[in-house]
């Protein structure tokens, strides 16, 4: 991998990054099962694009489509909640649903915004080059996301989060509105999910219905790679690792497609994700196993 392809891997796995952060917070802080990410990632592009073309009003986009993210999170875990719905099942019902309200969102299967101007216009106007501008807002929002999610997990709020996903029936006795928090926790996972989406179609200039195929394995690849790098037992290191692992995955699936004799091509995308997901899974039951706990 050249050093201008491995810019490139960054610029896609800052995108990534957003949803690494927000599948930490369901998985890992509350313990929730989220199938989800996948519906709202399109979901933040679509909004994103709709605002753009119709009021030429990139940066609110990403304001929208952070609520929408949210909107769609909580309702899964209200249908949780209120039918008794196990996660994964409300999870795939939302996403379901999501398609079609995808679909009317772009007004068809894709959307473009060449043409308009994107959040990055300002600063290319300056003289500054795209490929600089993007990597350096990209990071800018990432940076402040993370700081501000992990200012958040230290609150009283965010520790109570923690409890929750740590023994929901314990937080439940010590007086935790398990329920209200929950729809909390998981509206805000797919509400970076969203922004991760919004930023893409800001980025990329277009979005496509499927585009968030597979977005949640995608997510728990890069989780679980940062993991095995990383202790858990500190929340920053636990946050940083789900960021690390996102750039770690997306150099293993370019250096895969790089490697000629492979033959592999980018539709092979899902099929690297799950080798990757399954080598992360199977050394870390092994590392569990040799040290006597669960994994």
């Amino acid at each position: 991998m050249t050093f201008f392809q491995f810019l490139g891997t960054c610029e896609i796995a800052f995108l990534y990054m957003f949803v690494g952060l927000g599948v930490f917070l369901t998985f890992r802080v509350l313990c929730f099962p989220d199938l989800t990410v996948d519906g709202t990632f399109t979901l933040g592009a679509a909004l994103s694009a709709y605002v753009t073309l119709m009021h030429d009003a990139p940066f609110s986009s990403l304001a929208i489509a952070f609520i929408g993210g949210m909107v769609m999170g909580a309702l899964t875990a209200f249908l949780h909640f209120r039918f008794k719905i196990v996660p994964l099942m409300a999870g795939i019902i939302v996403m379901t649903a999501l398609y079609s309200l995808n679909m009317r969102v772009m007004g068809g299967p894709n959307v473009s915004i060449l043409g308009h101007d994107s959040i990055f216009s300002f600063l290319e106007r300056q003289g500054f080059s795209a490929f600089e501008t993007k990597l350096g807002v990209l990071f800018l929002f990432l940076a402040g996301v993370f700081m501000l999610l992990y200012g958040f997990l230290k609150t009283m709020t965010g520790l109570a989060l923690r409890a929750i996903g740590n023994n929901q029936e314990a937080a439940r006795y010590q007086g935790v509105p398990v329920e209200r928090l929950t729809l909390l926790g998981v509206g805000l996972s797919n509400g970076l999910v969203a922004l991760g989406g919004a930023l893409f179609l800001q980025t990329q200039g277009f979005a496509d219905v499927n585009m968030g195929l597979g977005t949640v394995i995608m997510g728990l690849a890069a989780l679980t790679i940062g993991e095995i790098l990383m202790p858990q037992s500190v929340l920053f290191l636990g946050l940083f690792s789900a960021v690390a692992g996102t750039l770690l995955y997306r150099c293993f699936v370019a250096a895969a497609l790089n490697i000629k004799f492979l033959g592999l091509s980018p539709s092979d995308l899902n099929l690297i994700t799950a080798f990757l997901v399954i080598l992360s899974f199977a050394y870390k039951h092994k590392v569990s196993r040799a040290r006597g706990v669960s994994c």
